[in-house]
């Protein structure tokens, strides 16, 4: 995440990107244990306010551990009412196997890109 002087803290940066179609989180780095109480808030904050879907970007992201899985399947419970869908966009295939291995990837919308998952209809 990063702080207001822009210094990267939690082993990772993280920010908004509010689009009319979706609230884009842009995420850069390793979601692992020490990334996973900063990304709780960035989405607990989010999916509780109306709006549109959230779509998160891992384009970025190398890594992703349990815990953060954990993180985003509570989102993901928090998500469904309130705003309609949790997309999962452009993860590479070491994240991508994650889900699989987790047998997470039937549960989350998994994209190939930003923009597939912002065409996407609700599922």
């Amino acid at each position: 995440m990063v702080s207001e002087t822009g210094e990267e803290i939690e082993g990772f940066s993280a920010y908004w990107d509010q689009e009319e179609r979706a609230s884009i989180l842009r995420i850069r780095g390793d979601l692992d244990l020490s990334a996973s109480s900063a990304l709780r808030a960035l989405l607990l904050d989010e999916v509780g306010l109306d709006g549109p879907p959230i779509v998160l970007d891992l384009g970025e992201v190398p890594f992703i551990d349990s815990t953060c899985l954990g993180v985003l399947i509570g989102a993901l419970r928090e998500v469904g009412e309130s705003r309609g869908a949790l997309r999962l966009a452009a993860a590479q295939p070491r994240v991508r196997r994650a889900f699989e291995i987790a047998a997470l990837d039937d549960l989350f919308p998994l994209y190939p890109s930003v923009d597939e998952a912002l065409a996407a209809e609700e599922r």
